[in-house]
This record gives C-alpha cells, sequence and structure tokens, in this order.
C-alpha cells in the first residue's frame, strides 16, 4: 500500500490525474463514460483523496484505452496485467481469474491438468492468457473469434470446454442464453495494477518518497487494509471478502474457489 500512496503522492505534479478503463464488475462499473463505482475504482478514489489530487476515471475500449496511454491522453490503465510497459506499485488492486466452463449437462466437475489432456478446449484468438494456459500442451486448443462465438460453440458441443473470465461468464452467459458451469478450482488467477505508460515511468525512482496513509478508514480503506495484507487470491493461503453497494467478493485459498453475491 505504501508503494501505491508513493505512485500517486509523486504523480501530483500533474494536479489531474487521468486514467482509463472497462466496464468489468465488480471492480468497476460504468455510467455515460466514466467508471463511477467498484472495488479498483473505490481504492483509487480513496487514495487519490487522501493525497488531494483531482482523478479522472473514463471508461474507454481496452484498446483504445492502451492507445491514449501510449499517446500520452491518459496517464494510466485501470486494472491491467503486469506486462511490459506497464509501471506499476506493488499493490494490486484486483485480479482476473480464469477457470473452466462446460455445459451444465456435463459431467465434468472439477478441473486438473491431468484430466484437461486430450479434451478440446475452447479460447478467444488475441485474448493475453497466462504463460500457464498458453504453455500447456496437453489440451488442444480451439480458438474462436470472440467469447459469443465460444459459448456457441460450447453450447453445440464442438469443445469439451471453454477458458473464461470468473467475472465476465455469468454476464456473457445470460447475454447468449447459453447455460454454463464453471468447474472448481480456478485455472489460473493474475493480479491486476494501475498501469502508468512510459511517459510517468520516472515516477517509479521516487516511490519511496511517499507517506503510507492509515489504511483502515472507511470501506475503501478497509479494502487498502485487505490488499495490503496479500488479500488477494494470487496470495496463497489467504483468504478474504471486499464488499461494494454492488456485490460483495469472497475468496478462499488454496483451491482458488470464488464467489460474488
Amino acid at each position: 500500500m505504501n508503494l501505491l500512496i508513493a505512485l500517486l503522492l509523486a504523480a501530483q505534479s500533474s494536479p489531474h490525474l487521468k486514467v482509463c478503463g472497462v466496464d468489468w464488475p465488480p471492480f468497476s462499473y460504468a455510467e455515460q463514460g466514466n467508471l463511477m463505482e467498484g472495488i479498483s475504482v473505490e481504492i483509487h478514489q480513496e487514495v487519490a483523496h487522501r493525497l488531494g489530487m483531482s482523478l479522472t476515471l473514463l471508461e474507454l475500449p481496452w484498446g483504445r484505452c492502451e492507445q491514449y496511454v501510449n499517446t500520452e491522453l491518459a496517464d494510466g490503465i485501470l486494472d491491467n496485467a503486469p506486462l511490459p510497459g506497464c509501471y506499476h506499485s506493488d499493490l494490486a488492486t484486483a485480479f482476473y481469474p480464469l477457470a473452466a466452463y462446460v455445459r451444465t449437462d456435463s459431467p465434468l466437475q472439477t478441473f486438473s491438468w491431468e484430466m484437461a489432456k486430450g479434451l478440446k478446449v475452447g479460447m478467444v484468438r488475441g485474448y493475453d492468457y497466462t504463460d500457464k494456459i498458453k504453455n500447456f500442451t496437453g489440451w488442444e486448443p480451439i480458438k474462436a473469434h470472440s467469447d459469443k462465438q465460444l459459448l456457441l460453440m460450447l453450447e453445440k458441443s464442438r469443445v469439451d470446454m471453454i477458458v473464461l473470465d470468473y467475472f465476465s461468464a455469468p454476464i456473457l452467459s445470460k447475454e447468449q442464453d447459453v447455460k454454463i458451469r464453471a468447474l472448481t478450482p480456478f485455472i489460473d488467477s493474475t493480479p491486476l495494477y494501475l498501469c502508468f505508460g512510459k511517459q510517468r515511468a520516472e515516477l517509479l525512482a521516487r516511490l519511496q518518497q511517499g507517506a503510507a496513509a492509515d489504511a483502515g478508514r472507511g470501506r475503501a480503506g478497509s479494502h487498502l487494509s485487505t490488499l495490503s495484507r496479500g488479500g488477494l487470491p494470487d496470495a496463497a493461503g489467504q483468504a478474504g471478502e471486499i464488499e461494494t453497494d454492488a456485490v460483495t467478493v469472497s475468496w478462499n485459498e488454496p483451491a482458488k474457489t470464488c464467489s460474488c453475491r
């Protein structure tokens, strides 16, 4: 948490911080072109408030958001993976859990790499899956052009299972009217960060200049306390819960199961 406070503190050389992201419940909810609430939104609004900063959170398609940061129209991307070119603190405020999904009439109940051998597994072409998923050679990857096509492939039994983001899967299932069921545990999970662009790379050298603030005040402060203790599913052995107006997210380790309600 100290590094996140420090990173934003250093950004005060610009009186206004502009960050873009996508509508991705439960971490960010969009309304009229802005990200208004959600776990990550509340955390960064709280940090900005403590530092006396003005923070704008824009909703943009992911590709356009990346372009905004690359062309310095925005300072950073909300909830991005720690890829090359991502300059971030050590505090992950979100996570990207990937699970294997099957039809509700499938006999499969649990996921293991051993059981996945020989299966046809649907994925979306161009998506940035984790190395563990990309490098596994035991299954037969079947590529789709979109999440919509992915669900249709599963519905028509063209694949044995599909890989989906745990948070988006229920929304996609409802939109496409395809009944699916997640296998447990998760296949893999990636921590996500507020990633600044290269134009802010110099801030990293000033991380230690910031001062930590009390993380226990209010709900967003409680989020910071939970996360600063390593309370994301990426941190082995941890269990926890984070609540917003819209959703409660709870998790349990080491099984890496998650529920939203």
